[in-house]
């Protein structure tokens, strides 16, 4: 979606003197410069070619090579490329108008999925020098990958001073009001986001303030003036809980779930997390309907308080909350699934009867029972540490097929093989 405005970051004073060399400009019409040097001169980006310097907006460069860089990294030079991005490119978290001077190593990460990578990128970035990371372009880009990785707390902190210098930049209102939402206070995310309307951000892009409008639509129809609270969540309820003592017990379950869940992934929460009790739980990927999700939110059917189903669920779903800050947003989705099955107590044995149906019948494993009997196996065969291992090389950046290997010594295709000659005798028993 092409952007309808720009926000601009402040100057970026960057030059290219090696004249023996050449770097290209790329614009976002198809045209392309071969240039000695080049700078960012407030709005405008100053090329020098051999017909002369020539002035371009910065909104018009798609991307600049620059000639000498292997694998995106500086080689004899002082710069790094940067590739003129629409946001919706790079994270779900920022909106469709906004547009970032991307350092394009970030944005290689970044559009992989890879949240920690990118921000140990992001702040590796030292050959740009303190005035870009001193820039609003620099703070929210970081502000909306802190987001993606679950580090809430932190996100907060990055952002405070942007909005306190700029009260008008809504891309900054906007990222405050998730961090706040993302953490059960709604009404001070009601208040971010309604800032962001009346900034021109708001009125300049329809997509966004569509995109704003609607969360407005969601907090003020589901907003509670009473909200329960404990150490580490926020308790909204979007639908009437039949007792008062109720919402302590759900918040007494989580706090009794979150001292061993976090000791067994040495991870912990940043900031509190919004919990929701709600009537009904959007359908699966796959159209099987279910009792609990996670997105951002531990959000879980309030038909499940009083069974026994609850603690299985709330325990499920903190896992993922869980996991998110703990690999820095760069976790496998099998990782995920497997050890939030596991964790809340689902084991092989329970399911192995499924398993034998689906197997008999010629069927691969979906993706829930696979999760759980490889994370299973790999825990069986190895240890609690090796998965943690795991866990911190994937918060490091480590491609998850790098992580793998360096953890197990084999790759993922040779554990699910001896996954599948651990499986066969459960499955075989199991009537």
């Amino acid at each position: 979606m092409r952007m309808m405005r720009i926000l601009l970051a402040t100057a970026l004073v960057i030059c290219l003197c090696a004249a023996a060399q050449a770097d290209v400009v790329h614009l976002v019409d198809g045209r392309s410069f071969k240039v000695s040097s080049w700078r960012v001169d407030g709005d405008y980006l100053v090329m020098t070619t051999e017909k002369g310097e020539i002035r371009v907006l910065r909104h018009q460069v798609e991307r600049i090579e620059v000639e000498g860089l292997d694998n995106e990294e500086p080689v004899g030079k002082t710069v790094i490329p940067f590739r003129f991005r629409e946001g919706t490119d790079l994270l779900s978290f920022v909106p469709e108008e906004r547009r970032f001077a991307v350092p394009a190593s970030v944005l290689s990460q970044a559009s992989r999925g890879n949240i920690a990578a990118a921000l140990v990128e992001l702040d590796s970035l030292e050959v740009l020098g303190n005035e870009y990371t001193r820039s609003p372009d620099y703070l929210l880009l970081k502000t909306a990958l802190l987001l993606r990785a679950g580090l809430l707390k932190e996100a907060e902190d990055l952002i405070a001073p942007v909005i306190d210098s700029s009260p008008r930049e809504g891309f900054g209102r906007y990222l405050a009001g998730q961090a706040a939402y993302l953490q059960g206070r709604w009404q001070e995310a009601l208040e971010h986001y309604r800032a962001s309307l009346l900034t021109t951000m708001g009125g300049a892009d329809q997509a966004m303030r569509s995109r704003v409008v609607a969360k407005l639509v969601e907090m003020e129809g589901e907003y509670r003036s009473t909200v329960n609270q404990s150490e580490h969540f926020v308790l909204h309820a979007t639908t009437p809980l039949d007792e008062q003592q109720t919402p302590q017990m759900i918040l007494q379950t989580l706090e009794d779930l979150y001292g061993p869940l976090s000791a067994a992934l040495e991870a912990s929460l940043s900031g509190k997390v919004a919990v929701i009790a709600s009537a009904e739980i959007p359908t699966a990927p796959d159209g099987t309907r279910r009792e609990g999700s996670y997105d951002g939110r531990i959000v879980f059917a309030a038909s499940a308080i009083g069974s026994g189903r609850l603690k299985r669920i709330l325990a499920h779903e903190l896992v993922h909350a869980l996991l998110l800050p703990r690999t820095r947003g760069n976790c496998a989705v099998w990782i995920h699934e497997g050890l939030a099955q596991f964790l809340s107590g689902v084991s092989t044995e329970e399911i192995a009867l499924e398993l034998k149906a689906t197997l008999e019948a010629g069927q691969t494993l979906g993706l829930y029972p696979d999760s759980l009997t490889l994370i299973e196996f790999l825990l069986r065969s190895h240890s609690a540490a090796h998965i943690n291992n795991l866990l911190t090389l994937l918060a490091a950046g480590s491609e998850p097929d790098q992580a793998i290997q360096r953890t197990f010594g084999r790759t993922l295709d040779e554990l699910r093989l001896m996954r599948d000659n651990w499986l066969a005798p459960i499955v075989e028993r199991a009537h």
